[in-house]
């Protein structure tokens, strides 16, 4: 299973979209990218690297979401090991945009942030940023989704030491628990799924502040 597309943000904003004119990007910026990730849509290589607030957020979201382990292999590589393709295609998909989920344990996971300094090697920086892990509800068939409460350091671009909860999971599940079920925003979104991810596996991805 592939990363393809995705929305992102309360404008939907599309990624992913491939003309037939359109080169593969380059990402040598990223000396975390696996060798067999190919991606067409600069727009959304470029968000990353700037740190666009948004697309930050969404793929912390996926690198901080989830029961992935890590093989750590001789010379510095290291494989991941998910119950399910999806969440070895989302995990793998961070990684290889900027955000990567280094190591964990029962409390905490490490992750590799692209920075938006890029060396004289033309290769962006990464810094490494420890997560708290407060609680997991793990996905099961009858929820249909996932959520952890994160505490985020205090050092993280986007949120520093924001409590978070996070959840991935089927749109219908997550339709249900919205406060304004039928908010622009829903409304927006319900649309780019139905014109936008024709024939592929969808996720949502929501936060929420824990302490507002």
């Amino acid at each position: 299973m592939t990363f393809l597309k995705c929305c992102i943000g309360p404008d939907c904003v599309k990624y992913g979209d491939r003309t037939g004119s359109q080169r593969k990007c380059d990402l040598k910026w990223n000396p975390y990218v696996e060798e067999e990730f190919v991606y067409y849509d600069r727009k959304l290589v470029e968000a990353c690297r700037c740190h666009q607030p948004d697309v930050a957020r969404y793929f912390k979201l996926l690198a901080l979401c989830h029961t992935v382990l890590i093989n750590h292999k001789e010379g510095g590589d290291f494989e991941y090991n998910a119950q399910s393709p999806d969440e070895a295609a989302l995990v793998s998909a961070a990684r290889n945009f900027g955000y990567v989920f280094k190591a964990r344990d029962p409390h905490t996971i490490t992750l590799e942030v692209v920075s938006k300094e890029v060396g004289k090697d033309g290769r962006n920086e990464f810094r490494t940023l420890e997560y708290k892990i407060l609680n997991i509800l793990d996905f099961n068939n009858d929820r249909k989704r996932m959520s952890v409460i994160v505490q985020f350091p205090e050092d993280d671009p986007e949120d520093p030491e924001a409590l978070l909860l996070l959840c991935k999971g089927a749109d219908v599940k997550i339709h249900e628990r919205l406060k304004n079920p039928d908010s622009k925003e829903w409304m927006t979104t319900e649309t780019a799924l139905q014109v936008y991810v024709l024939g592929i596996l969808i996720h949502l991805n929501i936060y929420r502040n824990c302490i507002n």
